[in-house]
């Protein structure tokens, strides 16, 4: 199988480009973040595996709370409230670090809200955790 990995002129990171699975619009290109093409590989090779296990398998992936926290926040930099959304997130961190998004339930959420009620108004928890679960 051919590799995937490229240099651009203004980076000094190996890149890759895969084609586009079932259920999405556009092929997946990113950065490996490294200059060692080896490593790179290397994340190329599990991406590919993962995908692979999605698009054929139907197998979804095990992300974490923090990784979804994260990448809303890369996803969203551009916004004006972004101070208001990272207050948010680190409302939440304490109930939802290192919880996969699968193991979410509706039976924490009202947990959370419950506790946040306890410490704020009941108007506030429900504001925080309607923005938790629109996202």
């Amino acid at each position: 199988m051919a590799s995937n990995l490229y240099k651009r002129k203004n980076s000094p990171y190996w890149w890759f480009k895969l084609q586009a699975i079932r259920g999405e619009s556009r092929p997946l290109q990113r950065s490996t973040g490294t200059t060692d093409k080896r490593k790179a590989q290397e994340l190329l090779d599990k991406v590919r595996a993962e995908r692979w296990d999605l698009d054929k398998l139907g197998v979804k992936p095990d992300y974490l709370w923090e990784d979804a926290a994260g990448r809303w926040l890369r996803e969203k930099s551009h916004k004006k409230t972004l101070r208001d959304d990272v207050s948010k997130l680190r409302i939440l961190q304490p109930y939802l670090d290192g919880k996969r998004l699968r193991d979410i339930s509706r039976d924490l959420i009202d947990r959370i809200k419950y506790e946040r009620a306890e410490i704020s108004t009941q108007a506030s928890a429900n504001r925080y955790l309607a923005w938790r679960i629109q996202t």
